[in-house]
């Protein structure tokens, strides 16, 4: 990602050079190392007589984007990350986060291209510069253990900026709608959103299209591989089976199902299970303590006429894009001519248990005390999509 321009190199070395400072030592300096510590005040006060219109910019608090304007117009000295604290995303799908990380409580930076699948992160370096006569700024991104300093132009109303190097322009995320919402899903949920048709649309019953006559939507990342999922679910007229169809968020193409016949093809699986509401989810923990092979807890239950009805209570795997369920236990209830339940237990092989054993069986896939909570919603908008995904535990941190 080459794109220093000689003229912005040339104003870069200018302003370290006054700081005393050289730019091949300023590269190779450790990210921990405080910049200019010495002569800072002096040199900036020297800036600002000789050059007004380049001023080295100071940490303060975050700066509101609304008093950006007035503050630009006034000539004042902005401070370079409260200016740019937040969240930017490009039409293309790259985003950028400048935030107070969580880690080191460290003022950062991390940039995502979407193009190359390039992520860096990094500090936020104090040496942020600005032409104020043209709104332009050096803004730094962190290349592995070094940075490259871009020239950007911030819009008037300090709402979205310009890289002046490849013109992607990219613009501030509203943090009241997207509040909650991983800068990474973004994009994605845009994304499936603007195709919703793909998934919104008929599929195959009983050998011709048909539309799901009750359904609802739920926003997931159940494999968690940062591409979100769109479950469909619902019932056909008719049919007091329930049907399910996931579809994933596809880069650069449509949104692809997954292979999830065991959800919707009766002869396969003639008890789909449900996803709604608080969801149990296990997974294995390996050497490292790292997550992975999530699993999710769920039942599904289909009536036998008036008085018999059989619940499975399933482990869900999502691997590769594939769906495979596995019957942990089952539950069965018959009711008599005066309306009383009796109930039968019965594990995976189908072999009659008792009521202690069938919950000793739930009880050990629980062990792990960790849940997802899956929201439904029937009218499909932006704003239900996002609410879908924020309800998901973004918090654990896989």
């Amino acid at each position: 990602m080459k794109r220093k321009t000689t003229a912005l190199l040339a104003v870069f070395a200018l302003v370290l050079s006054l700081t005393g400072c050289d730019i091949v030592e300023f590269l190779n300096t450790p990210l921990d190392t405080p910049l200019f510590q010495e002569k800072e005040e002096t040199k900036q006060e020297d800036l600002q007589t000789e050059e007004k219109d380049i001023v080295i910019i100071t940490e303060q608090e975050k700066t509101d984007p609304g008093q950006i304007p007035e503050l630009l117009k006034e000539n004042k000295e902005i401070d370079a990350f409260g200016l740019f604290a937040g969240d930017w995303i490009c039409e293309d799908g790259s985003y950028c986060e400048v935030c107070t990380r969580a880690k080191d409580g460290e003022k950062g930076i991390a940039y995502y291209d979407n193009e190359t699948g390039l992520y860096c992160e990094g500090y936020f370096l104090d040496v942020s510069l600005t032409d104020k006569n043209n709104n332009m700024y050096a803004l730094s991104y962190p290349i592995g253990s070094n940075y490259e300093i871009y020239s950007v132009k911030l819009s008037e109303d300090g709402q979205s900026f310009e890289n002046i190097g490849d013109g992607k322009t990219f613009e501030r995320v509203d943090e009241t709608l997207w509040s909650g919402i991983n800068i990474m899903y973004i994009y994605p949920i845009q994304s499936l959103y603007a195709d919703s048709s793909v998934w919104k649309g008929k599929e195959l019953h009983n050998g011709s299209e048909e539309s799901l006559d009750k359904c609802l939507y739920s926003v997931t990342d159940l494999d968690w591989d940062g591409y979100p999922e769109i479950i469909k679910s619902g019932y056909y007229k008719n049919d007091e089976h329930v049907y399910s169809y996931i579809y994933e968020y596809t880069p650069g193409d449509i949104p692809k199902m997954m292979d999830c016949e065991v959800l919707h093809n009766p002869d396969i699986n003639d008890i789909a299970p449900s996803f709604y509401g608080n969801i149990i989810m296990d997974y294995t923990v390996d050497e490292s303590g790292t997550w992975s092979e999530y699993r999710y807890i769920t039942f599904g239950e289909t009536p036998f006429g008036r008085e018999e009805r059989l619940l499975h209570e399933y482990s869900m795997n999502i691997k590769k894009n594939t769906v495979s369920l596995e019957v942990l236990c089952s539950k069965k209830t018959i009711k008599d001519n005066d309306g009383n339940n009796s109930y039968y237990y019965y594990d995976a092989d189908n072999t009659e248990i008792k009521v202690g054993e069938f919950y000793g069986i739930m009880d050990e896939k629980s062990k792990n005390e960790k849940y997802v909570s899956i929201n439904g919603f029937d009218k499909i908008t932006l704003e239900n999509m996002i609410e879908s995904l924020r309800e998901f535990p973004f918090e654990y941190n896989f």
